[in-house]
Parts: C-alpha cells; sequence; structure tokens
C-alpha cells in the first residue's frame, strides 16, 4: 500500500532520481522479498502485483513518461489479474533502435528501459522475471517500419531508416528464412539513382551489368541505376543477396529506350552516344527479347511435373519432408531456383508483346551494318549514313553485293552478338519478330538490283578522276557488277504464259543504258558483241557478260557505220581540246582500225543504199600520213604504186601543193575507195581531162581487155547451154573439165594438171580492192602449152573464134573453135577468171565491178597485164602470190611462163548471191564429187584427145603455206608406148581377159584409205602406131556419121588401102536393124585386119575424209583397122610416126593370130567408132 501511495504521489512522470530509487528499492526485494515470495514459485515476481504495477519502463521514443508492466485501473475495473501487453524491442541493433527513435517512428506496443538506469543486467533479469516478450526484427520491419516507409513523404527518414537496416540486415537476424521481409523491403523507394531520383530497388537495374548501362548512356550517367556512393553503402547487402537488382528491361522500359533512340534517329548532335545506344539496345533485344518469341522446351514438361505433384499430394493428404525434399528436386531438374540471384518480370503478356512487337517495327531504333571488307570504302555504303533505321527498310547484310549501296543491312551474327547454342534458332526468331525477310523476294531483287546498279553508276559519275583511277575501284566495280548485279538482272518476268516488264519502284527505271566495261560506264550504244575500240569509247562486250542472256539480248550485234563515225570524230574532239597537233601512236592505231570498220560497213550498204560519206552532216574522217584526222574527200590515196620513185615523188608533191593529204600508210587501198578517198589514178585522169602539160600518153603495161558484149545474161545463156539444163551441176563441173581439157589438146599440151587448192591468201596489195572476195580457194588448171596472141584475141570474143583453115598459114586444121563459146563454161565456178601465160596475164571481169578502177569497162570488161614490166610481186604482192611457185611459174624472173595457168576463184555464198551469171558456190564435198565423177569419164577422154597424154588431180589444203606442193589424187595417163611394128604380119597381142564384176567390187572394197594395191602385170602394152591413129580419129569435124564415113574413106585410100566394104559403112551409120542384119550376113570374102593397143593407168590416192578410196588400175583399149591383104606391108610408111613427134618406148607389138581374131573384128570396129563419136 506504501507503493502504491508512493506511485500515485510520484504519478507516472518520475524524476529520474525518483525512478532510480524505485528501480533500486525493487532490487532490494529481490532479495528481501515479501510474502509474494513465500507463496510464489521462483517466477513469484510475475504474480507480484506490486512489482508489476510499478511504473519502472516508459514508451518507446517517449523517455519522459512512465509506465506499468501491467495497468492497475484496468485490472481493477475488470476485476481479475490482466496480462502485460507491452513488448521490447530486440536488444541488437542499437543503431536501427537508435534511427527508429530518430524517424520518430511511433510503436505502440513497445515499452524500454528509460536510459540511465543502474544495473542493466537487474534490468534485464526483471523485464523477464516480469514477462515482457521481446518482439522481432521482421516483426516490426513488416508491421510497422515498411508500412510507415511507404507513406511518409520524409524521403531522408525512410532513406536513412532503410539504409540502416541494411547496413544491420545481418545482425537484425534477418539473413535467412525472412524472405517475406526480402520481398518487401525491394519495393520500399529508398535508393537514389544515378540521376538523383529514389527508387525501389525492384525498379532500378543492376549497375554491374555493363550490358544494361550501354542501354542508357556509354559513361554510365543515365538510366536507372543506384548512385555509386549509395552502391557502396549497399555492397554488402547486395553480395548477401539482401538486396538484388534487376537485370533485364520491362516492356515499358524497353518501349522507352525504343522511343528515345527513335527521336534520335537522324539527330546530327550526339551521333556516337546514339549510335553506341542502338547497337546496345539491338543486342539486347536478340539476346533478351527475341527468346520470348521462341516456344519454351520446359513448358509442357513442367506442366506434367506440376499435374504429378499434386495427385501425389493428394494421394498423401498432406504435404511433409519428402514431398518438400521432392519439389526441391523436380525444381533443380526443371532448371528452376528456389531463390533466384536477381528477380525476373516473368513473361510479359499478350499485350505487352504486342505493343513491343509494334514498337520494334514501327520506330526507327536499329543502327546499319558498316560495310564490309569486300566493300570498297569510297563507294557509297547506305549503312554511313547517321540514320537508325526502321525495321521495314532493312534487309539481312549477306545480301550486300545487291543492294548494300541503296538500302542498309543487319548482320545478324556481328550485330547480335549471340554466342549462345541456339544462336541460330535465336536468330529467326529475331528477323520473324522485325519482319525481316531472310532471303528476298523476286519482285524486291530485281528493284533492289536496278537500284544497286543506278547507285554505283552514280557514284561513279560523280566521283573524282582520282578517285575513279584509285586502286582496286574498277576491280571492286567489275566483281560486284559481272559476278552478282549483272548476272541477275531481268527485264521481264513470268505472268502466265506472257512476259511481262517488272515493275519499277516510284522514280526508278529498268533500262540498261550502260554497262561497266575496262575501267568505266559505256552507255549501250557505244558497245556491241563483235569487236571494240577503247580508245575511241567503242567498247566490245566482255567475254563474261556475253554468257549473261539478259545483257547480251541488249547489246548490238555489231556497231553500225555511223558508229564508227561517231567514233573517230569523238577521236578528233580529244585532240582539238587537247590542243595537240598529232594523234599518239595507240590513237593512230584505233583511227586505221576505225576506218577500216568503217569500210567495211560501207561496203555493206550494197550499190543502192551507200551512204554518201561526203555530203552527210558529220562526214567521214581517216587517218593521215601526218597522224592527224581530215574529212575523206580532202585525202588521197595510192593505187599506182607501180609508178617509179620519181613519178611517185612528183604525184605526191602535187598531192600536197593542192592543200590536201595522203591517207595514212596502213589504211588500204580497198579501205580508202570504201570510204570515198580519192585515189590517186583519179586525180591523175582529171589532170588528163583537163589537158595537163605533165600528162603523158598512157602506161604500156595493162590495157583494158575482155569479152566485148552484153556478158552476165549472154554467159548465163551459155552455162544453160552447156550444162543443157540451167543447172550447175556435177555434169556442168565434168562440161568445163572436157571443154579445158580440148582447150588444153588444141593447143598441142600433152598434159593437164587441175589442182584444188583451198588456201586463202591476202587482200591488202589487191590491183583493186573489189579483187579482195576472190582470193580465197579457187581452181587451178595448168598445161604445158603456151597462149599466142591469136589465143588471148578468140578468147575475149564470147565464142566467135577464129576458125583455121586447112593450109592457112600457121594454122591447124585439127584446132577448131580454140578458146571461144567453149571455155565460158568457166563461169559455173567463177565470175573473175584470170589466165596467165608467156608474159601476160589476163583478168576477165563480166561484171565490171572488180578491175573498174584498172580501166575494165563494160566494152572491155577486163585488163590484160605484161607483169614482166612491173614487178608484180613488188606491187601487188597479195594479186600474185597464188601464182608465184606453182607449176614452176617464177614472177620474180625476167623470163617468160612456159606453159598456161588458168585461176578459177571460186564463188563464196556471198558473192553467189551477188553473181548476175550464176548463183552457185563451191565447196570441198562438190569438189570431190566432180573428181569421182571425172575419173569415172577420165579413160575416155583422154583415148580420144589428139595431144594430151596425161591427166591429174591434185589437192592443197587450207592450212597449206604460200609454197605448197599440190598433193596428187587422181592420176590417168596414157603408158609409154612401144616401138613401131617392123613386121605387119607379126600378129597383135590378145587382149587381157577383164575380171569378173563382183570380183573387182570386192577388191576395191577391199582397199583401205592410203592403200595402193600392186600395178597388174599388162601383158598388153600401148602401141606407137596407137598414137598417131589417136591424133587422127579425135578429130571434132567428125560430128555426123556421114562426115566421119568420109573421112575414114579418105583417110584409108591416102594410106593406099581399101574402102570398106558396104557391110562396114552399115555397121558404122546404120539403123539398128541394118546393124543387125549386117552381122548376120557372112562375109563376102575373109577380112584382115590390124589391131592397135593403147594401154591407160589410173591411179587414185585417197584424201583423208574423202569418199574415193586408194586404187591404181590398168585399163587396155585397142584400135582396129581392117585390110584386105594383112600381108601387104604398103601402109606401113603411111603409119610410120613422124620423127619429131616425141614418142618414145620399149617393147614390141604382139599380134594376135587371125584365126581366132576375124570373128570379132567387125564389131570391134564398130566399137571403136562409137567410141569416138562419143568423144
Amino acid at each position: 500500500a506504501a507503493l502504491l501511495k508512493v506511485r500515485n504521489t510520484l504519478g507516472d512522470e518520475m524524476a529520474q532520481d525518483d525512478a532510480y530509487a524505485v528501480v533500486s528499492w525493487l532490487a532490494l526485494a529481490r532479495q528481501e522479498g515479501c510474502s509474494c515470495l513465500r507463496s510464489a514459485s521462483s517466477h513469484w515476481k510475475q504474480g507480484c502485483r506490486f512489482i508489476a504495477v510499478v511504473p519502472l519502463f516508459c514508451p518507446f521514443a517517449v523517455p519522459t513518461k512512465r509506465v506499468a508492466a501491467i495497468d492497475i485501473e484496468l485490472a481493477q475495473e475488470k476485476g481479475q489479474d490482466a496480462n502485460t501487453s507491452w513488448t521490447l524491442l530486440p536488444e541488437s541493433c542499437p543503431e536501427v533502435v537508435a534511427t527508429l527513435r530518430a524517424v520518430g517512428l511511433e510503436l505502440p506496443s513497445c515499452i524500454e528501459v528509460p536510459a540511465g538506469y543502474p544495473e542493466t543486467t537487474s534490468m534485464t533479469s526483471l523485464t523477464q522475471d516480469l514477462g515482457i516478450q521481446r518482439i522481432t526484427w521482421s516483426s516490426v520491419l513488416v508491421d510497422r517500419v515498411f508500412p510507415w516507409a511507404r507513406t511518409t513523404t520524409d524521403a531522408a527518414a525512410r532513406q536513412g531508416l532503410m539504409l540502416a537496416v541494411v547496413k544491420r540486415w545481418q545482425e537484425m537476424e534477418l539473413a535467412g528464412g525472412h524472405d517475406q521481409c526480402v520481398e518487401i523491403l525491394r519495393e520500399v523507394p529508398f535508393v537514389t539513382s544515378v540521376g538523383g531520383e529514389i527508387l525501389s530497388p525492384a525498379s532500378m537495374l543492376d549497375p554491374t551489368a555493363e550490358e544494361l548501362r550501354r542501354l542508357y548512356s556509354t559513361d554510365g550517367s543515365a538510366g536507372p541505376f543506384p548512385a555509386a556512393d549509395i552502391f557502396n553503402v549497399l555492397t554488402s547487402a547486395v553480395k548477401r543477396g539482401v538486396l538484388v537488382f534487376r537485370r533485364e528491361l520491362s516492356s515499358a522500359e524497353l518501349l522507352e529506350r525504343l522511343v528515345f533512340l527513335s527521336e534520335r534517329a537522324q539527330a546530327e548532335d550526339g551521333w556516337e552516344s546514339t549510335r553506341a545506344i542502338s547497337e546496345s539496345v539491338l543486342q539486347y533485344v536478340a539476346q533478351s527479347v527475341a527468346p520470348r518469341w521462341l516456344p519454351d522446351p520446359m513448358a509442357e514438361k513442367r506442366e506434367k511435373q506440376k499435374h504429378k505433384n499434386s495427385e501425389d499430394h493428394h494421394k498423401s493428404g498432406s504435404s511433409n519432408f519428402f514431398s518438400s525434399l521432392q519439389k526441391t528436386f523436380n525444381q533443380l531438374a526443371s532448371g528452376e531456383s528456389s531463390t533466384s540471384s536477381a528477380p525476373r518480370l516473368g513473361p510479359w503478356s499478350d499485350e505487352e508483346m504486342q505493343r513491343v512487337q509494334q514498337g520494334l517495327n514501327t520506330l526507327s531504333w536499329i543502327p546499319a551494318a558498316p560495310f564490309p571488307t569486300e566493300w570498297l570504302a569510297i563507294v557509297k555504303w547506305a549503312g554511313s549514313a547517321n540514320y537508325l533505321w526502321k525495321a521495314s527498310e532493312m534487309r539481312l547484310k549477306p545480301e550486300f553485293w545487291i543492294c548494300g549501296a541503296v538500302m542498309p543491312l543487319l548482320c545478324l551474327d556481328t550485330q547480335l552478338a549471340l554466342s549462345t547454342d541456339r544462336k541460330g534458332q535465336i536468330q529467326q526468331a529475331f528477323i520473324q519478330m522485325l519482319h525481316i525477310p531472310q532471303r528476298i523476294g523476286a519482285s524486291e531483287r530485281q528493284q533492289l538490283l536496278w537500284s544497286q546498279l543506278h547507285a554505283v553508276r552514280d557514284w561513279w559519275v560523280s566521283a573524282s578522276a582520282s578517285e575513279r583511277s584509285a586502286q582496286g575501284v574498277s576491280t571492286w566495280i567489275s566483281s560486284c557488277l559481272y559476278r552478282h548485279v549483272y548476272p541477275q538482272l531481268q527485264l521481264h518476268r513470268e505472268d502466265g504464259d506472257e512476259l511481262v516488264p517488272w515493275e519499277a519502284e516510284p522514280g526508278g527505271e529498268h533500262e540498261l543504258k550502260s554497262l561497266y566495261i575496262e575501267g568505266g560506264f559505256v552507255e549501250m550504244e557505244d558497245v556491241s558483241l563483235e569487236q571494240g575500240f577503247p580508245i575511241a569509247g567503242l567498247q566490245q562486250l566482255p567475254a563474261e557478260l556475253q554468257q549473261i542472256p539478259m545483257v547480251r539480248g541488249c547489246v548490238k550485234p555489231s556497231f553500225t557505220f555511223d558508229d564508227f563515225r561517231r567514233a573517230m570524230g569523238r577521236l578528233k574532239a580529244k585532240l582539238d581540246s587537247e590542243q595537240r597537233p598529232q594523234l599518239n601512236m595507240s590513237e593512230v592505231d584505233t583511227a586505221v582500225r576505225l576506218a577500216i570498220a568503217m569500210a567495211d560497213r560501207a561496203k555493206t550498204f550494197g550499190s543502192t543504199s551507200q551512204p554518201d560519206l561526203l555530203t552527210a552532216e558529220e562526214p567521214a574522217l581517216v587517218p593521215t600520213t601526218r597522224n592527224t584526222l581530215r574529212v575523206a574527200n580532202e585525202c588521197v590515196f595510192n593505187n599506182m604504186k607501180w609508178l617509179s620513185q620519181e613519178e611517185q615523188r612528183k604525184r605526191s608533191a602535187m598531192v600536197l601543193t593542192s592543200g590536201l593529204d595522203w591517207v595514212h600508210q596502213s589504211v588500204s587501198n580497198e579501205v580508202a575507195q570504201a570510204l570515198q578517198v580519192q585515189g590517186l589514178n583519179s586525180r591523175v585522169a582529171a589532170e588528163a581531162l583537163m589537158g595537163g602539160d605533165d600528162v603523158e600518153d598512157g602506161p604500156t603495161w595493162f590495157e583494158a581487155a575482155g569479152q566485148q558484149e552484153e556478158l552476165t545474161t549472154r554467159l548465163r545463156s551459155l552455162l544453160r547451154d552447156i550444162t543443157e539444163g540451167g543447172s550447175a551441176s556435177s555434169e556442168a563441173d565434168l562440161s568445163m573439165f572436157k571443154e579445158l581439157l580440148q582447150n588444153a589438146d588444141d593447143s598441142e599440151a600433152t598434159e593437164v594438171h587441175f589442182v584444188w587448192d583451198w588456201r586463202q591468201f591476202g587482200t591488202q596489195s589487191l590491183m583493186s580492192p573489189e579483187m579482195a572476195p576472190w582470193q580465197g580457194p579457187c581452181l587451178w588448171a595448168h598445161n604445158n602449152s603456151s597462149f599466142s596472141p591469136q589465143d588471148f584475141d578468140n578468147i575475149t570474143k564470147l565464142g566467135a573464134s577464129v576458125k583455121l583453115a586447112k593450109g592457112a598459114r600457121g594454122g591447124k586444121a585439127s584446132q577448131i573453135g580454140r578458146f571461144g563459146l567453149g571455155f565460158n563454161a568457166v563461169y559455173s565456178f567463177t565470175d573473175l577468171p584470170s589466165i596467165l601465160s608467156d608474159d601476160v596475164v589476163l583478168f576477165l571481169d563480166p561484171h565490171v565491178k572488180h578491175l573498174k578502177a584498172m580501166g575494165a569497162s563494160a566494152h572491155k570488161p577486163g585488163i590484160k597485164l605484161r607483169f614482166l614490166k612491173i614487178e608484180p610481186l613488188n606491187k601487188f604482192r597479195d594479186q600474185f602470190e597464188p601464182y608465184h611457185g606453182l607449176f614452176g611459174c617464177d614472177l620474180t624472173s625476167s623470163a617468160p611462163f612456159q606453159g598456161t595457168l588458168i585461176r578459177l576463184p571460186f564463188r563464196t555464198k556471198v558473192t553467189a548471191r551477188q553473181s548476175l551469171i550464176c548463183n552457185q558456190s563451191v565447196t570441198m564435198t562438190q569438189a570431190m564429187r566432180t573428181v569421182a565423177g571425172f575419173r569415172a569419164v577420165a579413160a575416155q577422154c583422154l583415148l580420144f584427145l589428139q595431144n594430151v597424154r596425161k591427166i591429174e588431180f591434185s589437192w592443197i589444203p587450207p592450212d597449206a603455206g604460200p609454197n605448197a606442193t599440190p598433193v596428187p589424187i587422181v592420176n590417168v595417163h596414157i603408158a609409154t608406148p612401144l616401138p613401131s611394128l617392123t613386121d605387119a604380119t607379126q600378129p597383135a597381142a590378145a587382149l587381157p581377159s577383164e575380171p569378173e564384176a563382183s570380183t573387182e567390187e570386192a577388191e576395191e572394197d577391199s582397199l583401205l584409205v592410203g592403200e595402193r594395191p600392186p600395178l597388174e602385170t599388162a601383158s598388153v602394152n600401148t602401141d606407137l602406131e596407137a598414137l598417131r591413129y589417136r591424133s587422127l580419129f579425135s578429130s571434132r569435124t567428125l560430128l555426123k556419121s556421114r562426115e566421119r564415113r568420109t573421112f575414114i574413106d579418105s583417110l584409108l585410100r591416102g594410106m593406099g588401102l581399101a574402102p570398106a566394104p558396104s557391110g562396114y559403112a552399115a555397121l558404122v551409120d546404120g539403123e539398128a536393124e541394118t546393124q543387125q542384119a549386117a552381122l548376120a550376113a557372112p562375109p563376102p570374102e575373109q577380112r584382115k585386119f590390124v589391131a592397135f593397143n593403147v594401154q591407160l593407168v589410173t591411179r587414185v590416192q585417197a584424201l583423208p575424209g574423202s569418199q574415193l578410196r586408194s586404187e591404181e588400175r590398168v585399163d587396155v583399149w585397142r584400135l582396129f583397122l581392117q585390110h584386105d591383104d594383112a600381108e601387104d606391108g604398103s601402109w606401113n610408111p603411111s603409119l610410120a610416126p613422124d620423127a619429131d613427134d616425141g614418142c618414145d618406148g620399149a617393147g614390141a607389138a604382139a599380134a594376135e593370130d587371125e584365126e581366132t581374131t576375124r570373128a570379132p573384128s567387125a564389131a570391134a570396129a564398130a566399137t571403136a567408132a562409137s567410141g569416138m563419136a562419143g568423144s
């Protein structure tokens, strides 16, 4: 009661001294006790009302107020004992308690021992005895501190308290098992950011994650990251896991970064920083955002495990240690963890995913990849611009060859910086998320290809000369366009069964206007497939581009005349602009080649459409000997090089003083003439017409000559008559050969040689440029007899030949129609025959188009040239080189040529179409067919000629040189005759029996190409007398049977022989019935006859690949003459050959038994006569 009175007296607010006194007394009371001590247990103080009601404590943070452990008034009011409702703060972390007190945080249920009480140990023991509980720090934080921190507006107080809590977290015994406190602490805003804001740890990013810091700045001065000083304070808490900052952005934060970059997409200020941030954002999106679009491989497994755990829990009825252990094991197996080192935001909602994807696709935030090492640094690269791009504006870097100059590119390998084993899947998810096509579609590809082509060309046009010539530029552009752009370009696309043009992008065009060739872009009009003149700006399409159908289809096949003329003008303009007096050597070479090309094009116009090169708006230019360029009609070419040196000097001075220039020496006369350059002969002719004093009477070394009628039509008709059908078939070919043989025979030639020459000779040094088409393959006809002046006259009269009468001076009655009508058969092969004999070469030009410059005219369509006077190989080497060295023709000698050499150059397909005589050309196949056909009749032709004893066909292949030796292929000749008969009664030799046809054919079939079987040993040789009779019986005047009979009768009478009986005449020219009756009737008397033998040898040496077979065969022909008395030798002197006929030989003629040969004599004579008639 006394103490109650004291309490009531002192009140709740005791002075410190009073409080000390009470506490001291209570401490003594523990020892001395009271009546409660004796009636209570060791916890007597808990039941001691006196102690419980003493106001020994003060409320938390109210040190002036005293409260008892039990409120006595409340206890008395209730009428029962009241337990204490006070709690004490934990004894640990006085700093935290001090901070709580400092911030004035109210803790209504908490009391504390007033400061300054002595014997703290005793007070501690007393509070224990009184049963006052100490609450845990987790309860204080959860129930009081965290709610206050969330609601207070005093940010400094909140930050101070939270920092103190975090610093003493371990001392507050919160290190383990207090996840709730940790989670709540992360949501409390108490951490100062680098921007000065106070944010909760959950809303901040881990400052140690450099990849996150780079999303906001390059120096770490921006972003939701803790300030450095604060983070240093929190480091230990971070290490202990008390505080964990996020390592990934929220969807809102990511969108904020995209908007930030889009607003600075084209800002020049701070571009380097902006690009660095964009690259970091790009990597973050690829590494952290793109995987969200991949299917979760563990989702199904986790769902199955969750279902299994639910079933197990249902069966057990409650969870226990083992189920908890199983759950932990499952988490470890699935890659999950019960605690995480960093808080995860979890999966985004569908709405968040949609917003993020929309921002990724519509905002400009992606940096372009830098150009690859294969790209040339000075060439435009679209990604080099200081821009950020939308995903729709970009394509992948592997396509840089087709769009690097026009579209920014994204490099998945380097820009995304992926290193996981799911790299490929993440890259796929990334480009799908951004809707970037992995491969550009066909239509867009064409647009990009054309744009790339135009961009490269525009760069080249705008580049400086030093940039264009920089090392590697030409190589790089060629590689880009030739390998990647040109091969893929298309002008059209398939639309069903039709081809329609590709749609060009707005402002673009799909038209190939130029090509990159040899270091520059060349306009399409200056490119062709055939040839190039780079110095003059004309280019040939390179071989690489010729393999590309689209490019090849856009290029002209060849340059036109106007193209060459324009190029020549370009050279002239360059010369003038640079104020140079002369062209350099390469330019001269180009100008010469351009002139040649122009001439070639000018000739293709034809006579009716050839342009007027002199009056054209842009006249044709030609190079001169002074290495300048002048208009063609202001130049002269020398087509009179055969003039003497003195005369040449005189003419040259005349040209120069008249204000003209000589055309360049590398320009041939043919080219100059085609370009309408004045020929020197035209200048001389002009002077002659003007009556100049220095004009001579004219040259003595040539004169106009030729067949003097309207030739082309007449010759065409003659060829029709010769071939009896108007076709130049093998029959016509044989007719020509027979005519040439007959002409040679009329000239008393003994050998005729035909040579198929397939060589091609030069076309520069010709008498006239128009002669060039006739410098190719030809047929040579050579014989060992020379032309007489009369022969040259005859051949120009087109069939009106001189017929020599018998007995005329110098004439021969057996030569009828020499070189007249029949010679014109050669026009079935050629339009330009030539004949070289003695010192004359005659060129015949029925069309009057090849030798007009040399004086040929319609009146005399040809020229006759005495080559010994002009050194033809020096003046016209290409013209006369085919003749030189063939059959002993030496054009360097001063001696005439002994023999006759006829050259028949074949028509080509071009000249055949232009010919007004015959439209047939000659090929090797036709030549071999002709040889085979002539081989079958060569023996008969040779037998009934008067003088020719040998016919040979040879071959010169195309690749043979100028001095080639002809290769024999067919040789037919009469075997060497035996000496004349001395005994007329000696019987003639028997004819050899002919082998059976089947045996002969089998033998021929067994022959291989190149083989030659041994010559059969003949029992019969040629008789010397046979050649004499062969000459007599071969006269071409015996055209009719009556004339032939009269001639034979006269011959026999002249020889002192009796005329043939009437039966013989009937056999010769009677009708078939009369012949049969005469043969059937018995002879009026025994007839005697003499037989003469002619042995013909045929050798064939096959050429490789021809249809001819190598062989050698012998035919023996017999010539029969009947006589009344074979023993009468009076006719022998008449048959003796002339002493100078040149026949020589060995052997003797054998006489055949007259009894064995009498019967067939008449038939044999008829056969011989019939054979002569056929010849």
